[in-house]
């Protein structure tokens, strides 16, 4: 117990604890480090902490039976996941659409242009290769540098009948 008066002392002469004004009217006293360092203008009454506009109203939280339990929560392997659409890529790619531009934007026309041996910049064109089937084996022992991507979208184009 002696300590604690002691540090209160100690604490009061330095100026960190003040006992208030003898009046009591909410003055903050002057000259104490911690009373100065806080406006009192800045500081809220006590009834207006009661009334922050981010604490929802009581009607806006969920009552204690509307929360599901967590063994109510489904696990993550449990949740359905969408078939992975590679699988159905040719359903609705055509050459018009797809095809052509991605020849084009993967680099395929550097080796397969209009005055190359094996030209694919038509519709026709590629068609040569597709009934010979000259397309689909090259593109499933992965050729020169095709992306995986353009030879799934390509090989799923051709099992759904090449639509143009």
């Amino acid at each position: 117990m002696k300590r604690l008066c002691l540090l209160f002392s100690t604490l009061f002469l330095v100026g960190v604890v003040s006992c208030g004004t003898a009046g009591g009217d909410g003055d903050k006293d002057t000259g104490q480090p911690v009373a100065d360092s806080v406006a009192g203008e800045d500081v809220p009454a006590a009834e207006d902490l009661s009334a922050a506009e981010d604490v929802p109203a009581a009607e806006d939280v969920p009552a204690a039976e509307d929360i599901p339990a967590a063994e109510d929560i489904p696990a993550a392997e449990d949740i359905p996941v969408e078939e992975d659409v590679t699988e159905d890529a040719g359903a609705a790619v055509t050459y018009t659409n797809t095809i052509g531009p991605m020849l084009d934007s993967d680099g395929c026309l550097g080796c397969h242009g209009a005055s190359k041996p094996i030209p694919l910049t038509t519709y026709a064109e590629v068609m040569v290769t597709v009934d010979n089937g000259s397309m689909k084996a090259k593109l499933e022992e992965g050729h020169m540098g095709a992306s995986q991507e353009l030879a799934d979208v390509v090989l799923g184009w051709i099992e759904a009948g090449a639509p143009e």
